[in-house]
């Protein structure tokens, strides 16, 4: 099984959250780096195969890919460590124990595969850029797989270390882009339909010009409108939405 972070942070993997349900797009080319580091010898040189840094902004699909990635990285016995840096700097800060930062990090080159998910949430706290500096020299020594996503390039000027900044533009770098119109509406179609709700093709037509297209907020949409349906005994019809829309700000 994929190994997690044994804490409260620790990113918990969502099953239906895979390769095959993850649409490329304009993103092919990051997928097949994703897959062949996957697939890649541990030995190999990190700053290329084994080294890849997905960015852009929120509701694109990082998240997907990480969950994504970790669970085929179980598939193969492969031990992973998964993490979202959100979760962990909310949580330090809250518990002002940034004085154990790096002792949080120690150890993580024992795993085959380390994924740390949102790093752009540790940009602007020195003492988090220099344990993840740290970390990253030592993952680079044990020929470790690493990706990591952001919603930022690993030049930002947010950065406040340099060295890190420099560090992160060594592995494959792939900005990841929004979905298309045709295939922002077969990912919704999939999770109207992973959820059993009937539907009609005008209808999500309908909802994708009056909702924001990021993925976060179309999952919770589709699943506020599951209950509504429920509620009301329907599928999801233009009039459902409307009703929907009226009673809350989306």
């Amino acid at each position: 099984m994929a190994t997690l972070m044994q804490l409260p942070l620790s990113l918990q993997l969502k099953p239906r959250l895979t390769l095959d349900a993850f649409i490329a797009g304009k993103n092919k080319m990051a997928l097949t780096a994703v897959e062949q580091l996957l697939e890649g010898n541990a030995s190999a040189s990190m700053r290329s195969a084994q080294f890849i840094y997905l960015w852009g902004r929120a509701g694109v699909g990082k998240t997907h890919l990480t969950h994504a990635i970790a669970q085929e990285a179980d598939k193969s016995n492969t031990s992973v460590f998964v993490l979202d840096c959100q979760e962990l700097v909310d949580t330090t800060l809250a518990q002002a124990e940034l004085n154990i930062v790096n002792d949080m990090l120690v150890g993580l080159e024992q795993y085959e595969l380390v994924i740390l998910d949102n790093i752009n949430e540790l940009w602007a706290h020195r003492v988090w850029e220099e344990a993840l500096f740290d970390l990253l020299n030592r993952l680079l020594e044990q020929n470790r797989r690493l990706i990591l996503t952001s919603s930022e390039p690993p030049q930002s000027e947010l950065i406040q270390l340099p060295d890190l900044r420099s560090r992160l533009c060594w592995g494959q770098v792939y900005q990841i882009f929004p979905l298309s119109d045709e295939d922002t509406f077969t990912v919704l179609s999939d999770m109207v339909h992973a959820r059993g709700i009937k539907y009609s093709d005008n209808a999500l037509s309908y909802l994708l010009k009056h909702v924001p297209r990021d993925m976060h907020s179309l999952e919770k949409l589709i699943a506020d409108l599951d209950e509504l349906s429920l509620i009301e005994q329907k599928g999801i019809t233009i009039p459902l939405i409307k009703q929907y829309l009226n009673e809350h700000e989306v």
